[in-house]
């Protein structure tokens, strides 16, 4: 019935859009929702408190997680136990945002109009994947006053998705860049999905983690803003990206 219950929902949010149809910002907190699973009869409550929480894409990761239970450990979970899962990952991601200290003003993200207005130090990054053995290369490449300063990249194995090898060439950059001493930087990516999922600090349950990490990091300078830039020029980020996943592979 997961299995099933994993399609009928996916056909339901992804397909007719319903659940990204409600604006959050009318709902209140104290809202408490129920699910009935068709067919069934059953009923359950979703609980209250998570008018600020993306909870469908959390639904979806544990009817995916319940679909891989059932292929290859012949486990089936139930609904509503999905559902459980599903809510408390979402309380506790909630709470986790909520905890957060609040940037100073000097901290907060800044998105200047075009590469000419940005003072400081720029930073270009790119990542390759290979789907087949999930191996990832990061390339960084650091100019001020469009001279290159120095270039660094790095390989590692299990990258998740393409998303994820982006965000982690993302998190080399910052890392790199604080150990330079950069106070002021604006960081460039061809990847305009990541970007504006930094800027808006959009939920994505793929790369939670790395995000996480990247918005640590961003305490660390002055000033900081993410832009996006177009592949062709983004062109040395990527053959140092391209040559560390050559690399890892001949190594493996």
């Amino acid at each position: 019935m997961s299995n099933v219950l994993f399609f009928y929902m996916s056909n339901v949010v992804l397909e007719n859009n319903i659940l990204r149809d409600v604006d959050e910002e009318e709902i209140e907190p104290s809202t408490e929702f129920s699910l009935t699973i068709p067919g069934k009869g059953k009923r359950g409550r979703l609980g209250r408190g998570l008018s600020e929480t993306a909870l469908y894409s959390w639904i979806l990761w544990y009817l995916w997680v319940s679909r891989n239970k059932l292929i290859f450990e012949n486990r089936e979970m139930q609904e509503l136990e999905v559902v459980s899962l599903a809510l408390k990952e979402a309380r506790i991601w909630q709470s986790a945002q909520q905890n957060k200290e609040k940037p100073s003003p000097s901290q907060k993200l800044q998105v200047p109009l075009a590469c000419g207005t940005v003072r400081g130090s720029h930073c270009f990054v790119d990542a390759a994947w290979n789907a087949a053995t999930r191996g990832g290369g990061f390339g960084c490449i650091f100019k001020e006053n469009n001279k290159k300063l120095c270039q660094t990249s790095s390989n590692r194995c299990d990258v998740g998705s393409a998303l994820v090898a982006e965000a982690l060439a993302v998190k080399a950059g910052l890392k790199a860049a604080r150990s330079l001493g950069l106070r002021k930087l604006t960081l460039w990516s061809d990847s305009k999905s990541l970007i504006m999922a930094i800027n808006t600090k959009e939920n994505i349950v793929e790369a939670q983690e790395v995000l996480f990490d990247i918005s640590q990091l961003c305490t660390s300078f002055l000033s900081i803003s993410f832009l996006h830039t177009p592949r062709v020029n983004n062109v040395e980020a990527d053959a140092l990206a391209k040559r560390a996943l050559l690399e890892l592979t001949h190594s493996v």
